[in-house]
């Protein structure tokens, strides 16, 4: 390695780029590993990296390690290294893993990526859409149909020279599920590795689960900074968010939330406390099992029955936020304190116009829904076909009891001027929004904050 090469410019330039980057970066450590099959390797606490899998000249070599440097570490903070389904292939998850991690790089700073793996991503991304390529998970069913459904008819050994640039041999992973690394970029054991060893990947996965919270949660890392000239550096890590969101679970205010629009109503479920026991059990003995008084088969319960759910689809929109978002719906729907069965839930998408109207009456329809979400839309903003959609609904009496209408937006679009005859949230994943552009009637919910604001009236 020349002198004029040197891993802290390298680091340097990229916290330049991408400010919010500055703490975690702090967590990887530099080595030489001369003996690495790959231009780099990380274990969660170093980088390894192989001067001689790097382009000759020192600017080339500059330019392909700033990327590998933002890939290592998108790697630790989406959790890449210390977790795996189970039964998946180490090969499927490793170039599963590398497509996501890439994808996310592209979408913060797409002028730092190898051209390669841009054209690579675009011939993917047709098959699984932008919402999959932020979670490995999603990514791995067309893995495992290749090379049939190829966009480009490649083979899974084609997609992995595209992909896999640096090696997962020491990624933690491998020891927590007994499980041999991928072979295709084995490292071997040369400088630096028998200090990793001693470590516990334990304490170390619990390190970049703090900084996901951290970057998940904290506006100020992720607001743009100026240099003098008045341009904007630092641009991109809204990607970096949205990556790292998915993961922790966001539920308790969701929850205290959809528990605030309960209400009293009859449940069809036999009512063991008012049940009465003895006339019962004599008619049974005495009557030739007719029994004298049939059990009562409803009970009083404060739940939800009735709920409306406006996805603005946008261009400004996330469709992996929305997924993320309904997800957590239908975890909650699950929870029989929280809704009736069955119950009435109609999910409108909306951009200018509403795109589609589904109606969801009990949980296995909401996951056959996430499970074939169509985003539809990409156009402006305007919310007043929606809540108009729902204003009918109500007139035509399918919404007879309805408890409120949820809006999981990002804040632009026009309103309605007039408050709905039901109450509204409209729901944020995160704070970056102008309460200027807000009616006055809505309430706000930040999921992952600490309570339900409501705009002042």
């Amino acid at each position: 390695m020349t002198e004029s090469f040197s891993l802290a410019a390298v680091r340097k330039r990229l916290y330049k780029r991408l400010r919010a980057l500055v703490v975690p970066l702090g967590h990887l450590t530099d080595c030489i590993d001369e003996t690495l099959k790959a231009p780099c390797a990380c274990d969660g606490t170093r980088i390894y990296w192989n001067r001689s899998f790097l382009p000759p000249d020192d600017g080339g070599a500059a330019a392909l390690a700033q990327p590998l440097l933002l890939h290592e570490l998108l790697h630790c903070l989406t959790g890449h290294l210390f977790r795996m389904p189970r039964g998946c292939p180490p090969e499927e998850w490793s170039l599963a893993c590398d497509i996501s991690a890439w994808h996310t790089a592209l979408q913060m700073t797409p002028e730092l990526i190898p051209s390669g793996i841009r054209a690579g991503l675009e011939e993917f991304r047709p098959q699984t859409g932008d919402a999959a390529l932020y979670r490995p998970e999603e990514i791995l069913p067309f893995l495992r149909k290749e090379p049939e459904n190829s966009p480009a008819a490649r083979d899974f050994r084609a997609l992995a020279a595209i992909f896999s640039l640096d090696s997962h041999e020491r990624w933690p992973v491998w020891k927590t599920c007994f499980t041999k690394p991928p072979g295709g970029r084995a490292s071997g054991g040369g400088a630096g590795s028998e200090g990793s060893e001693d470590e516990n990947p334990a304490s170390r996965e619990a390190v970049w689960k703090r900084l996901q919270k951290e970057l998940s949660g904290s506006d100020s890392l992720f607001s743009p900074k100026r240099e003098k000239n008045g341009r904007s550096i630092g641009t991109g890590t809204r990607s970096l968010r949205q990556a790292v969101t998915l993961t922790p679970a966001r539920r308790h205010d969701y929850r205290a939330l959809l528990k605030s629009l309960a209400r009293w109503g009859e449940e069809i479920r036999v009512n063991e406390e008012e049940f009465p026991y003895a006339p019962y059990l004599y008619g049974l003995e005495h009557y030739g099992g007719l029994p004298l008084i049939e059990p009562l088969e409803y009970r009083e319960a404060r739940k939800i029955r009735e709920l409306a759910i406006i996805i603005d689809t946008s261009a400004s929109c996330s469709g992996t936020l929305t997924r993320a978002f309904l997800e957590e719906t239908r975890n909650l729907v699950c929870e029989e304190s929280l809704f009736f069965h069955p119950f009435c839930l109609h999910i409108i998408q909306c951009d200018v116009q509403v795109q589609r109207d589904d109606l969801i009456t009990s949980p296995a329809d909401l996951q056959d829904y996430i499970k074939h979400l169509e985003i539809r839309g990409m156009g402006g903003t305007d919310f007043r076909p929606a809540f108009s959609r729902v204003e009918a609904l109500q007139k035509s009496r399918e919404f007879t009891d309805l408890s409120g209408i949820l809006v999981f937006t990002d804040g632009a679009g026009i309103y309605p001027d007039r408050k709905p005859d039901a109450r509204c949230i409209l729901v944020f994943l995160d704070r970056q929004y102008d309460p200027a552009n807000l009616p006055r009637w809505a309430e706000i919910l930040v999921l992952g904050g600490t309570a339900t604001e409501r705009n002042e009236y």
